[in-house]
Order: structure tokens, then C-alpha cells, then sequence
């Protein structure tokens, strides 16, 4: 990228490919939701570091969850699909954990909380089957488990995962 004195425009250093680069989404508040989200992923040499952070959350557990469709048109018939699948190693137990299942944020009595998690395995590299680029990030209330979209509660904030 060509530098233009006095340009204020964030450059890349040199050598760093767009896909080793941080990417920050703002998550979009779904239905009558209050909710205000923000999610940085920072790729990594074996995966992707998640830092989201929340205000105005309903308070008590809340499921954040990576799906595979980065559609986030028609939350409430789960237009975003099912949680990515795509990196999940079954462990001993058989029990097969999304790989885009980032847990459970607590969001305390006035709404906030944060959740920091590295998601193994998966990249922000466009094209690439483990990639997150085009996928979406959702905020579930409410945490009952579960692997497919039923399983999780009400979404109610999304984001697609994409540069630009």
C-alpha cells in the first residue's frame, strides 16, 4: 500500500498479510435487544484470539457462539445457521464441541461483561475451510447448551465476520 504524506489512513506494516491482521466488528442488537457489543479477533500462529466485550446485556449467562452462515437477516428462524462445526476435534467422550462455541459470558447486574477465548485451529484467511471470514458472531440468551441452533437461547446480537 502506497503511504501519502499527511494520510491519516491506517496502513498495514509491511509484510503483514490482511489475514494476520486484528479485525474489530461491532455486534448488531437484534429484535428489541439494548445490547451493545464489540469483538476483536486477533489471529494467531494455531488459531484466533476472541476479545468481546458487552454493555447493556441482559444480565445473567449469555452463549456466544461463531455459526456458519454470515447472515444475520432472519435471527429469529436462525438464518445464520448452525454453529461451525469446521475445526472441532471430537474428544474422548465423543461429545463433539462447535468449534465456533466460545462459551458463556457472565454479564453482571448493570449489563456489562467480557470474554476472552482462543478458538484453535481456525483462521481469518478468506477461502479457507477453517476461516471465520464470512461466518457470524452471535450473542445467545441465556446459556442451555446444546449444539445446533435450537439448542441455544434467543439471539439477541449478530455480526458477519468480514473486513471492510
Amino acid at each position: 500500500a502506497a503511504h501519502v504524506a499527511g494520510d491519516k489512513g491506517v496502513t498495514s506494516p509491511p509484510g503483514v498479510k490482511e489475514e494476520d491482521e486484528e479485525l474489530e466488528l461491532e455486534l448488531v442488537a437484534l429484535e428489541k435487544s439494548e445490547i451493545d457489543a464489540d469483538v476483536k479477533l486477533m489471529p494467531g500462529p494455531d488459531g484466533v484470539n476472541v476479545v468481546l466485550e458487552v454493555d447493556d446485556a441482559p444480565p445473567g449467562a449469555l452463549r456466544v457462539v461463531i455459526h456458519e452462515k454470515g447472515d444475520c437477516s432472519n435471527a429469529a428462524a436462525a438464518s445464520f445457521g448452525d454453529p461451525m462445526m469446521t475445526s472441532a476435534k471430537a474428544p474422548a467422550t465423543g461429545e463433539i464441541k462447535p468449534a465456533g462455541d466460545l462459551g458463556t459470558l457472565q454479564a453482571d447486574k448493570d449489563g456489562d461483561g467480557k470474554l476472552e477465548k482462543k478458538l484453535e485451529g481456525v483462521k481469518l484467511e478468506a477461502g479457507d475451510p477453517t476461516s471465520l471470514m464470512g461466518r457470524s458472531i452471535v450473542i445467545h440468551e441465556g446459556d442451555q447448551g446444546g449444539r445446533t441452533s435450537k439448542d441455544f437461547g434467543k439471539p439477541i446480537a449478530c455480526a458477519r465476520i468480514t473486513r471492510g
